[in-house]
């Protein structure tokens, strides 16, 4: 089934009359991830969103407004047209297990119609697929990476170390490393280098051991020395703010002259700041949406007005941001093509979506995940290379497939 999102969205518009979204139910810990009733009639569709809040640095909360904006959006519209409404449910994973877990099980007792995550661990993935609950995640914890319930617009966590071998083909490297200091459990990150190993492979390039950052880590340097020693004149790094900071500088500094690839994901606005406009363009940034400047794509022109006049502070206007955007309209182009809404009933049409543009990542197709030598899920294996011109960032060339080198164009 060919789906044309662009017009579908189009077609609603935000009204000129808005009207206030329902309010957002935030569970800040385990303890308080507990079931709570929420009496709404099946005009409505309930979301609950599972994302890492606390223990990220506050780097998540712009992410989580994300599919504020979008919701508030939809539900202004729908004031005037009397479409269906949204309930977003909002509960805190907290970069821990347990916590996790339990907004797992709220989203079932709250009988929710889908869930939306960005969370490091999602033990609840069983659970939600037990109840036909889908999961529309990033693709971090790798037990998203094979559940039929899961379902992601962009590589996200599976693929993002590939991305970093894909701008190191572009700086035309011989070797690189993989280099992370997130604050993730160590066998995700351990994947982590093992992709980013088989992905530079498959682009030619010869990986080097990966390096895994312990945290709370003062010094970069050392870790970065221990990437290159084995000849490697690239590195993929990654972190989250203070840390991200600490591994560019390290690797720009190495005695050994080596280039620098990151993610747009781990460049806050405040680590650009910190980092200086120099410094950033030195880098190999990889992304996985158009960006806001690209006006010229009617659905970025209204993912960036609806982020600014609906979206709490911070804003993301970055590929998450977009991408979190979008999850949200996917859901609503669902709901609206289902006789009756339920949690199965969405998992089944999506299942059979052959072919959805939701357009501002590349197409997908969730009836058919793309072949790889990962193993996974993926439907959407591209990233991009961006630079930083006059204070916001632009694209640099066309996507890339992340398993065979290919250019892609969305």
């Amino acid at each position: 089934m060919k789906m044309d999102f662009v017009s579908k969205w189009k077609a609603r518009a935000v009204a000129a009359t808005a009207a206030a979204a329902l309010v957002a139910v935030v569970c800040a810990s385990a303890s308080q991830a507990k079931a709570v009733s929420h009496a709404t009639s099946k005009t409505e569709v309930k979301v609950m969103a599972i994302i890492d809040l606390s223990n990220t640095g506050g780097l998540y909360y712009q992410w989580a407004n994300s599919w504020t904006a979008a919701v508030k959006a939809i539900n202004a519209s729908a004031a005037s047209t009397g479409a269906r409404k949204f309930d977003l449910i909002t509960c805190d994973a907290s970069n821990n297990a347990n916590s996790s877990l339990a907004c797992g099980q709220q989203a079932v007792s709250d009988k929710v119609d889908a869930v939306v995550s960005l969370a490091a661990e999602e033990p609840y993935v069983g659970l939600l697929a037990k109840n036909h609950i889908v999961d529309i995640n990033a693709l971090i914890d790798p037990a998203t990476y094979t559940s039929a319930n899961s379902f992601s617009l962009y590589g996200g966590g599976a693929t993002t170390a590939l991305s970093g071998a894909a701008m190191m083909k572009i700086a035309g490297c011989k070797k690189g490393s993989y280099v992370s200091a997130l604050d993730y459990p160590a066998a995700t990150l351990a994947l982590f280098i093992k992709n980013f190993q088989k992905g530079a492979s498959a682009l030619g390039i010869k990986p080097a051991p990966g390096v895994i950052v312990p945290q709370n880590t003062p010094d970069m340097a050392p870790y970065i020395a221990d990437a290159v020693k084995d000849g490697a004149d690239c590195v993929d790094v990654s972190g989250d703010s203070a840390t991200e900071v600490g591994l560019i500088r390290a690797a720009l500094a190495s005695p050994t002259p080596i280039k620098v690839a990151t993610g747009l994901s781990y460049l806050s606005p405040q680590t650009v700041a910190s980092l200086g406009t120099s410094t950033v363009n030195k880098l190999y940034v990889y992304d996985d949406s158009d960006e806001p400047s690209d006006t010229s794509n009617p659905t970025v022109k209204e993912w960036v007005a609806q982020t600014d006049k609906y979206s709490p502070s911070p804003k993301a206007l970055n590929a998450t941001g977009a991408v979190d955007w979008e999850e949200i309209y996917l859901i609503d182009y669902v709901t609206e093509h289902i006789s009756t809404l339920s949690a199965a009933n969405i998992e089944k049409y999506m299942s059979a979506m052959s072919s959805y543009s939701p357009g501002i990542t590349p197409p997908v197709d969730f009836a058919k995940p793309a072949k790889n030598f990962l193993g996974s899920r993926i439907f959407s294996p591209y990233a991009r290379r961006i630079v930083y011109k006059k204070g916001t960032w632009v694209d640099d060339g066309p996507y890339v497939d992340l398993f065979t080198g290919a250019e892609v164009n969305n």
